[in-house]
């Protein structure tokens, strides 16, 4: 232990690992693929070590050092013809997380520098890389790969969270350009976040309510001392074990949804629009239903912070969220009327009245929030629910998974059957498979059925028409009273918050 922890072996350690890191980045990627794995984890492992115990060496160490530590985790942990097995790629992104400067440096300087910080050499490449990594750990074939897949994104979204703290770095912009360029991988990733806050905010959740249940319960009639003493240690029992559940689920769910609400004001259009919106609005409103609404007593328990369970932030999150696309996003709205009927004007009043009794947010955020509010009821006011309009429609115009009407119909390759392409997408965002017949299956395989689709749009406009209902464009197929105007909501509004960076 006195060895290990002595500073002249941690730069020779640190010295050796440089030197090894570049020569490798000189070798060309026919050489690098043919290193051993155990080599690359061993690296990995060195500099962890180093950057927990000898931070300081880090600052000290020559200029260019920092660009080479980063440049070999990024291109080994990024390129799977160098390193296949994904465990190993995860290992460098621990490698990565263990840069993240913490109270352990022995420095006494101000500040602490990371291979993780600048602006240069492919910097602009890693939060693209760290949300492919978060997608292609989903599905690695191990037994063990749905639970362990939270602790490698657990390390995700801390560096992600890091990164968002510098001052000048062009992580912000990437997200930008990405959303721009290449929005479907953006779309993938986000949604991986929501089945992620989903599962495990209701695990947590679930973990609360019965902590809440079991110090709720008193003594038995007629309950003697042994058995009593024998109740309580089988209850302080289950609440450890609930606690080290919730412990971990809470914190990842409340870090992804200040991820959400992050990308939310950096990349709005893409957030509020096309699968994501519906499913945003979702989650906010089941959220603010379980923690704002009538079953909200269920989840009172003496100590939150025992379950790392923090409701006014999460409550604050979801709020701030919902103001950011409402305020800038005009099919976000949309999408609140179509795919989120929880998010009704009672919920978001007592969740105002909530904020402003519990001082959860600032004047201006709350000012925000009231005029998302005021556009949101306005737009629901005026929607319709065209699943009320065609309820006598052909059981050909209707997707087999969901029973609602097709928009766009498109058939399935491998099994023939005709479905709506916006639930096909959605299902593909998770699963990329027929669900069906289980083959694999691309949004580029989807057939459209114009024949189909023209006959479907025939009957919805004579549906409309009897009802007095139009349907809007460009504002995800919403169906709102022909003498509706929209121009109050449907616009965007002038951004009045601060800007990203």
């Amino acid at each position: 232990g006195t060895v290990l922890e002595d500073p002249k072996f941690g730069h020779r350690l640190l010295s050796f690992c440089r030197f090894a890191i570049e020569d490798m980045c000189k070798q060309p990627a026919s050489t690098l693929g043919t290193l051993p794995e155990a080599m690359v984890v061993a690296l990995g492992d060195a500099l962890r070590f180093c950057a927990a115990l000898f931070p300081v060496m880090f600052n000290e160490g020559p200029r260019g050092m920092m660009d080479s530590i980063f440049a070999f985790l990024l291109r080994f942990a990024s390129d799977s013809t160098l390193v296949s097995n994904p465990y190993i790629r995860a290992h460098l992104v621990k490698a990565m997380y263990g840069f993240i400067p913490t109270f352990r440096c022995a420095s006494n300087s101000s500040s602490s520098h990371s291979p993780l910080d600048g602006s240069s050499a492919g910097r602009k490449d890693l939060v693209p890389f760290l949300m492919r990594f978060f997608i292609e750990i989903e599905q690695t074939g191990a037994d063990d790969a749905f639970y362990t897949k939270f602790n490698h994104r657990f390390h995700v979204l801390t560096i992600l969270d890091y990164l968002w703290s510098l001052p000048a770095a062009p992580h912000k912009a990437a997200v930008r350009d990405l959303a721009r360029e290449r929005p479907r991988d953006l779309v993938r990733f986000i949604n991986m976040v929501l089945n992620d806050v989903h599962h495990c905010v209701g695990t947590g959740l679930e973990g609360v309510e019965e902590a809440h249940r079991i110090e709720q319960t008193g003594p038995e009639e007629g309950e003697g001392a042994i058995q009593a003493f024998m109740r309580q240690t089988d209850q302080r029992m289950r609440l450890e074990v609930i606690q080290r559940q919730c412990c971990f689920m809470l914190e990842y769910s409340t870090g992804l949804l200040e991820l959400l609400e992050r990308f939310s004001r950096t990349a709005p259009e893409a957030m509020g629009g096309g699968e994501l919106g519906g499913r945003i609005a979702s989650l906010v409103a089941s959220l603010l239903d379980r923690l704002v609404g009538p079953s909200c007593l269920d989840l009172k328990v003496k100590d939150p912070k025992l379950f790392h369970f923090d409701p006014r932030k999460v409550v604050c999150l979801c709020v701030k969220t919902f103001s950011l696309l409402a305020s800038r996003t005009p099919s976000f709205l949309a999408a609140c009327c179509a795919d989120a009927p929880k998010l009704s004007k009672p919920l978001l009043d007592r969740t105002a009245e909530l904020i402003l009794r519990r001082n959860i947010l600032p004047p201006a955020e709350l000012a925000r929030f009231h005029r998302a509010v005021t556009r949101l009821t306005r737009a629901l006011e005026a929607a319709v629910n065209v699943d009320d309009l065609v309820e006598d429609a052909p059981e050909d115009f209707l997707d087999p998974i969901m029973q609602t009407i097709m928009r766009d119909p498109v058939v399935l390759p491998s099994s023939g059957v005709v479905v709506d392409r916006k639930v096909i997408t959605r299902h593909l965002l998770s699963d990329a498979h027929d669900p069906f017949n289980r083959s694999p299956l691309t949004e580029e395989a989807l057939t459209p059925k114009p024949e189909l689709r023209a006959q479907i749009e025939g009957f919805l406009r004579e549906r409309l028409a009897e009802h007095g209902a139009v349907m809007l464009e460009g504002e995800a197929g919403l169906v709102v009273k022909a003498n509706a105007t929209f121009d109050h909501w449907s616009k965007e509004e002038e951004w009045e918050g601060e800007e990203e960076g």
